[in-house]
């Protein structure tokens, strides 16, 4: 059976662009050099517009399931998708090595791209704004402090448990 680090371990994301451009095999001309340069900062972009387009339909999902399911006069979509967002952006730099840029690909998908724009840090203040604004500012209050404090929880155990991922305990 496949563990989740091994399935990592075989994708063809694994690495940095210019690994996979062939920029840093020191192409022999510098025209050649510049077209791998090109291709990898192409293939970023590629990642990351592919990420945010996931991103911002998952952000919609969750907020029109969230917001009609749960419409209380309180942002409860938003606090989720912030709360998630920081889970899941402290699991993938818990899991990430910036130094070996080993799953940089991956990072750029996923924390860049996807976690960009699914995670809502506009809406999570006009929707303190708007609480405000409606009288409700202890909410508001409570909604500014309850979501930075979990959403600062919520890094951490991501990151602890990326960290287990990439290295799990030796029994």
């Amino acid at each position: 059976m496949s563990t989740p680090e091994s399935l990592l371990e075989k994708t063809p994301l694994e690495g940095d662009a210019e690994t996979l451009a062939g920029a840093s095999s020191a192409p022999s001309s510098p025209s050649s050099r510049m077209r791998a340069s090109l291709a990898a900062l192409a293939l970023e972009f590629a990642l990351i517009l592919a990420g945010g387009i996931m991103g911002t339909l998952a952000r919609v999902a969750v907020s029109l399931a969230l917001g009609k399911a749960l419409d209380r006069g309180f942002p409860w979509d938003i606090a989720l998708i912030n709360v998630s967002g920081a889970l899941l952006i402290g699991l993938l730099a818990g899991w990430r090595d910036p130094a070996s840029r080993k799953h940089e690909l991956l990072w750029l998908a996923g924390a860049v791209g996807f976690l960009g724009a699914y995670t809502t840090f506009s809406s999570f203040a006009l929707g303190i704004v708007t609480l405000a604004a409606s009288g409700k500012t202890l909410l508001g209050l409570c909604y500014l402090s309850g979501s930075v404090a979990l959403g600062l929880l919520a890094v951490e155990l991501g990151l602890w448990l990326g960290r287990r991922i990439a290295r799990p305990a030796r029994a």
